[in-house]
């Protein structure tokens, strides 16, 4: 089962990481809406506009992301010290598995070779997205919900998770 499973892993992260490639703003722009610093920011404007404005549900918001972000990062570090999972373009058995030559496309964020399982981006983007769907409804997810699959294949995409890292971040 292990190994039909690295399998599919494998062949998911080359069909993502052949697609063609090209650093744009927009691929900054997402690689940045993904990483721990834009929610936190994200908590703060909530927090300040919905004490500015007096907007309770922006307050509530705030509140539930710093608790969600606060004990899912628990769980999230842990397993990042624990599972020491090469990245797909540090790990030289995977690419010749493969038969592929993966390169690190998000150095800023990928540059640590054995922090691979599971996938920050992932994580933090899954949990906010679900915390903010749960707080304003259907209408939220039709405007921020993208930004989940679009994490999901951006980071395998990049080279830098395999495709189970992304899910075990959406998982967490």
């Amino acid at each position: 089962m292990k190994d039909y499973l690295q399998k599919i892993d494998g062949k998911i992260l080359k069909w993502a990481y052949q697609i063609k490639y090209k650093h744009t703003v927009l691929v900054s722009v997402l690689i940045f809406m993904g990483d721990a610093p834009f929610w936190m920011l994200m908590v703060l404007v909530a927090a300040l506009a919905g004490q500015f404005f007096k907007i309770e549900s922006l307050s509530i918001l705030a509140n539930l992301l710093i608790v969600g972000l606060m004990f899912s990062n628990i769980v999230f570090s842990f397993l990042k010290k624990k599972i020491k999972r090469k990245r797909p373009y540090a790990d030289e058995q995977m690419q010749e598995l493969l038969n592929l030559k993966i390169i690190n496309r998000d150095p800023k964020h990928g540059s640590k070779e054995f922090e691979s399982f599971p996938s920050g981006h992932a994580h933090w983007t899954s949990l906010c997205v679900c915390i903010i769907v749960y707080q304003f409804g259907f209408i939220s997810l039709l405007l921020v919900g993208w930004m989940i699959p679009t994490m999901m294949f951006l980071r395998p995409h990049l080279g830098v998770h395999y495709p189970s890292d992304a899910v075990a971040g959406f998982i967490i």
